[in-house]
């Protein structure tokens, strides 16, 4: 009985549950979308998530590569490790691989379909007769010849028997295309009547390949592999192999069977795509937690509405759990509605999207995956599901007295105080324990801390009740004065139900807050950064690596060295900062990210601010004993470690090499150094030594000039290497955090929007409610300006005590998690109270804008109606 009732309650008044049904189909179209796009930038990256042919791999083989977040790995598996693969019992055959992104070099504006980071980016590979086949033309030989397959032609927007200039990790050379191949015993990639057009391909579908005997000194990876690919002995099962080599190999190395979709996917193709999904998680949670408070607030209206309906439902019978669940019954009803319509939305969504970032060898369409139809079907069921969980209690608690009563019989009661403040308590419980538990904020701690914030907030909405009164008692001193008799009874009207409003207020609140405590953590960090630029380099230019593409370290110093040799007079200070493919193990087995650098050079040119002991300890080592050579360590890496000057920690390279390193020295200073530095001696380069990152250059004497001009024309020979003054290195390492705070701000400007939704859902139900008062009004002879006037200050006061209320928490949170952050990170909090004032301003202007059409429609009111 009761899903019957419910199904004819949506049927029945279409008009008061319209509000909800676009507020779900909001939510979902956006999440599917999101997820949609995921999945179609899957396959711009690399077709062998979608087409199984496109694998290569021999059939049953085991893939071992690095276990590394870097988007730009640096072959990062000792070619020694192949020794201890072969020595597993049940390997037949082991043999390493490159699959290392390079590029062609292209004209200035080529591809500008491409994100700039990808134009002209190919995989490498050798060549070898097992894995490629000659389709025109013949194998490479020498170290100036490659073959590329049809993708590698479009991307390189060339043709077979041309010269091309690539970009390798040793610097751009001058190759000849010798050749056209494709994957042994399979088609092409790309399909014969695919356009020739970079922008029709996946990242991965594109090879260059070279010489094998010379490919390791073009790539920088003497000694090292990007990948290891196991065949299994006859009879051994993959599965079987798989475990004993999971077994057997240092933490740093991954496992996995060629079925697994990891084993087929590139590192940086893998990486990218994992960011993403990850994004889109995040954009998804937001998503739930919004939409659910509009779906509660208007839920709880229409509850309210139908105080004397669900009275003589008890009346003639009807039990609470009836009631209970023809109320769930509608909401999971709605929420059916709105996963089919907003499913709509999120196919549409999804196909802009991919055609924004044009899709791979898969025709951009309107795509439609299970994953997509399941994430409709759970947004839809989980929004509607938890907003609706209090409506229906409250609903299932009206007394069969009140079908006697014109009153809401309870039926808007909210919980006493005691609850919302046990949820605040409890939230902010589990934030500080996650902050204190010493795991950082990854992994099951990051979860905790993320639920501690959503049951945190769901506490402040309950108070906020008790918060309204004493607000709109303050903004009716000012309304008195300046808003007239309209002014006055919208203020009334806010404040006759003031769980209504902070409900209304609700959704806007926690988007504010979030907006608030972003806006200040990101601009506590900008201003740490920014200080510490501007105090710590004593460097005339800098070097930066940019793109996915490696640099050589060694490579590049030595062409810089010796062209200054030749072209300048005067002395140059150089220092370089290199990324390393391991992590340091402290004591405790807790670990940290480091990189690599001449410690002598880098003390000369950076003020890290030590706090004990000294850089010159390193400079002079003099007796090392058990350790092999120095690091230095920020004050919040030493303490991460759990160690201090003079201790030891362990360098674990990726392929499981234990390098120990004496603790020379503590700083403050991070935003050059990074966390921990090592000192770049023969062992460290050898084994762990990854991509160039950055390179400091101060200069003296006559020529300067020369000086800056020949770093400039060094810079430029190498992959994605630029070159800046300290004011716009400065500027652009503190402006990284306004890209991220950007990229946030357009997630939260979506759930802001589906906030204003719910305002004006709210703002609808509500006037219709007060219909007969509307029409009281008109019949004395209001004006149709004049209500129009009170449904907007009612927005504008609901707007108002959102951003009253919201920035201020939003405010207060940011400052505990400035507080609460690593020192190296942020040194002192600051609050942006221009942005945070406009965004309140912003907010008050969005919902008078908002409110126009609501306050337009109860002006229409007949004066008619009151005689009836």
């Amino acid at each position: 009985m009761s899903a019957a009732l419910a199904r004819r309650e949506i049927r029945a008044r279409p008009g008061r549950f319209g509000w909800l049904i676009v507020a779900v189909t909001v939510a979902v179209g956006f999440t599917v979308g999101a997820f949609g796009f995921s999945s179609q930038l899957t396959r711009l990256l690399d077709p062998a998530t979608t087409a199984p042919a496109l694998n290569t791999l021999p059939a049953g083989s085991v893939v071992l590569t690095a276990e590394t977040d870097a988007v730009t790995s640096a072959t990062a598996l000792d070619e020694r490790l192949l020794a201890k693969v072969r020595a597993v019992d049940g390997v037949a055959l082991a043999e390493g691989s490159y699959d290392q992104p390079i590029a062609f070099r292209l004209p200035a504006g080529s591809q500008p379909e491409r994100p700039t980071i990808l134009r002209g980016v190919v995989l490498s590979s050798t060549w070898q007769p097992s894995k490629w086949e000659i389709e025109a033309g013949r194998p490479p030989v020498g170290p100036d010849e490659l073959v590329v397959d049809v993708a590698g032609l479009a991307v390189g927007q060339t043709s077979s028997g041309a010269e091309v200039t690539m970009d390798l990790p040793t610097g751009k050379r001058r190759m000849r295309i010798v050749g056209v191949a494709r994957p042994a015993g399979s088609a092409s990639i790309v399909p014969a009547d695919s356009p020739n057009d970079a922008a029709a391909l996946a990242l991965a579908s594109a090879h260059a390949i070279f010489d094998a005997e010379l490919a390791p000194a073009l790539l920088d990876a003497v000694g090292r592999v990007d990948r290891i690919t196991v065949l299994p002995s006859a009879g051994l099962e993959p599965e079987v192999l798989e475990q004993r080599l999971r077994a057997a190999m240092p933490p740093g190395v991954r496992v996995t069977a060629s079925l697994n979709r990891m084993a087929i996917t590139q590192h940086t193709v893998e990486r990218i795509d994992e960011g993403v999904r990850a994004a889109v998680g995040g954009f998804a949670g937001l998503t739930v937690l919004i939409s659910s408070l509009v779906v509660a607030n208007t839920l709880s209206v229409l509850v309210a509405q139908r105080t004397r309906e669900f009275g003589l439902l008890r009346l003639v019978g009807a039990s609470r759990r009836q009631v209970l669940a023809m109320v769930m019954g509608e909401s999971l009803g709605i929420g059916m509605i709105g996963s089919a319509t907003g499913l709509g939305l999120g196919v549409v969504l999804a196909s802009v999207a991919a055609r924004v970032v044009r899709d791979s060898t898969v025709p951009v369409g309107f795509a439609l995956t299970w994953s997509m139809v399941v994430v409709a079907v759970l947004v839809g069921v989980v929004v509607t599901f938890l907003g609706g969980v209090l409506p229906a209690l409250r609903a299932g608690r009206i007394a069969p007295i009140a079908a006697l009563s014109d009153t809401r019989g309870g039926s808007d009661r909210v919980p006493h105080w005691s609850v919302p403040t046990a949820s605040f308590v409890f939230g902010v419980g589990l934030m500080a324990g996650a902050v204190v538990s010493g795991d950082g904020l990854d992994g099951p701690a990051g979860v905790v801390a993320v639920l501690g914030v959503i049951v945190g907030f769901v506490g402040i909405v309950g108070l906020s009740r008790w918060i309204v009164r004493p607000l709109l008692s303050a903004m009716g001193v000012l309304l008195d004065r300046v808003a007239g008799p309209s002014g006055r009874i919208g203020l009334e009207n806010a404040r006759r139900q003031p769980s209504r409003t902070a409900g209304a207020a609700s959704t806007l609140m926690v988007g504010l807050a979030l907006v608030a405590t972003v806006g200040t953590v990101g601009a506590s960090i900008r201003s740490t950064v920014r200080s510490q630029f501007d105090t710590a380099s004593r460097a005339d230019v800098y070097l930066e690596r940019r793109g996915v593409v490696r640099v050589s370290t060694a490579g590049l110093e030595n062409e810089l060295f010796r062209r200054l040799q030749f072209r300048s007079r005067g002395r140059v200070d150089y220092a370089a900062l290199t990324s390393v493919d391991g992590v340091l193990v402290g004591p405790t087995g807790a670990t940290a990210q480091a990189e690599a650098s001449n410690l002598a050079s880098l003390d000369n040119l950076v003020d890290i601010g030590v706090t004990s002991g000294s850089v010159e300890t390193a400079e002079t080592a003099g007796d090392l004993g058990e350790f092999r050579t120095h690091v230095i360590l920020s004050d919040s890496a030493a303490d991460s470690l759990g160690v201090r000057t003079g201790d030891g920690v362990t360098l674990r390279t990726i392929s499981g090499t234990e390098i120990p390193l004496r603790v020379a020295a503590t700083y403050t200073n991070t935003a050059i150094a990074g966390s921990a530095v090592v000192d770049m001696v023969p062992s460290v380069q050898q084994s762990a030594l990854g991509t160039f990152e950055l390179g400091l250059a101060r200069f003296a004497g006559p020529g300067d000039h020369r000086v800056e001009q020949v770093i400039a024309d060094v810079a430029s020979d190498f992959p994605k290497v630029r070159v800046h003054t300290p004011d716009q290195f400065g500027e652009l390492n503190a402006s990284v955090a306004d890209t991220v705070l950007g990229i946030i701000g357009v997630v939260l400007v979506g759930m802001i929007g589906i906030g204003y939704l719910g305002l004006v859902a709210t703002l609808g139900l509500s006037t219709l409610e007060r219909r007969k008062e509307l029409v009281m009004l008109r019949a004395v002879g209001a004006a149709r300006s004049q209500v129009r006037t009170m449904v907007i200050v009612e927005a504008s006061l609901i707007a108002v005590i959102a951003a009253a209320v919201g920035l201020t928490l939003g405010v207060a949170g940011g400052c505990l998690a400035a507080v609460a952050a690593p020192s190296d990170l942020v040194t002192r909090v600051v609050i942006p109270w221009s942005g945070l004032a406009a965004v309140g301003v912003g907010s008050l202007v969005a919902a008078t804008v908002v409110s126009l059409g609501v306050a337009r429609r109860a002006s229409f009111v007949p004066p008619a109606e009151a005689g009836r």
